[in-house]
């Protein structure tokens, strides 16, 4: 069945131009940590410190210093990310600045992009693997992703789950994506798959993936499919 081209993401990683790094109209300085400059367009608080923990703890667990700094823009709907950054979605992480932007007061699956990003760009399928792996820890729309996963996987072919990811529903992509790099955490550990985000490039990812892994893409998609099924 062919994947459906999708219209919108729920979270996203960014691989285009940075915006402006001054805070855009209308917002006003809201919390600061060690890590974090956070900025509102509403009155409620930031979840400053639960995120400095966070990004500390993500950090660690990839053996990645934590960035130096961190701006932190929450906003009230999606279609006020999409006028900061050009997607529509309830986050979205610059790599080109680093700047977070978000609907929510709290959002790991951005936190672990922004850590990840520091790393290394193994392309989209993996970036936002990682984050569903980590900062959903595993899940999707509250489902887990490996459950989601055995009804997905027939949907499209592995090829294009890798070769044209930012195509598909993300209904479909991120749950998917989620569950491979969940496998490869499970199956080869964190530390394994820190190293092969370490200064990756989309470019040499199937060359690095299987230096680091010691077997092809394919082979591994193969091995996690499989593994579905049991």
């Amino acid at each position: 069945m062919k994947c459906r081209v999708a219209l919108q993401v729920a979270a996203g990683f960014l691989l285009a131009a940075g915006v402006d790094a001054a805070p855009p109209p209308g917002f006003m300085l809201a919390a600061e940590t060690r890590h974090f400059t956070f900025f509102s367009r509403r009155p409620e608080k930031v979840d400053a410190a639960r995120s400095e923990r966070f990004l500390l703890a993500t950090s660690e667990r990839l053996g990645q210093p934590a960035p130096e700094q961190v701006a932190y823009y929450l906003h009230e709907h999606p279609q006020q990310v999409a006028q900061a950054t050009g997607v529509y979605a309830d986050g979205v992480t610059v790599p080109a600045t680093g700047e977070i932007h978000s609907v929510r007061s709290f959002h790991p699956h951005e936190l672990v992009h922004r850590v990840a990003g520091e790393m290394g760009d193994p392309g989209r399928f993996f970036h936002e693997g990682l984050a569903v792996a980590l900062g959903n820890e595993g899940r999707w729309r509250g489902a887990k992703v490996d459950d989601l996963a055995r009804r997905l996987v027939r949907r499209c072919t592995w090829r294009a789950l890798l070769e044209r990811f930012e195509s598909l529903d993300p209904e479909v992509g991120y749950p998917l994506a989620g569950s491979f790099v969940a496998f490869l955490i499970e199956r080869h550990g964190v530390d394994r798959v820190s190293a092969f985000f370490r200064g990756c490039r989309p470019e040499t990812a199937g060359r690095r993936f299987e230096d680091v892994f010691g077997l092809s893409l394919d082979q591994a998609g193969a091995a996690w499919v499989r593994g579905l099924s049991r």
